[in-house]
């Protein structure tokens, strides 16, 4: 691999991926407030788009956007507004710096449940 090159890798939830979720954790939140999907604060199961917007929170957080939802001291309820407002954000203005990381957003958006 060429240098500079990043690998991440997330094995925190686990499990055989099927159609309808990825494991049954119905009513309960696992993960981290501030990378977790909707989905995830929502108590739903969590399936394979939920994967795909939390690497977006990551990525965003790590290449320094600000994430709404990132001062420690929001509850999870703040949290779960935040996302819900920023995952469905829809002026089509660009809600971060980064070109590529806006196309990413819309594409999620457009991928069924958002977030």
């Amino acid at each position: 691999h060429p240098p500079g090159t990043v690998f991440l890798i997330d094995f925190g939830l686990s499990a055989p991926i099927s159609f309808n979720a990825i494991g049954d954790i119905s009513g309960m939140f696992v993960g981290t407030k501030t990378y977790a999907s909707v989905r995830a604060h929502q108590g739903l199961p969590i399936r394979g788009i939920d994967e795909f917007w939390s690497v977006l929170f990551t990525v965003v957080d790590v290449l320094g956007e600000k994430l709404p939802w990132h001062e420690k001291s929001l509850t999870m309820a703040d949290v779960l507004a935040r996302k819900l407002k920023w995952t469905k954000t829809d002026k089509g203005e660009p809600i971060m710096q980064d070109i590529t990381l806006n196309q990413i957003h819309r594409h999620l958006r457009c991928c069924g449940d958002q977030a």
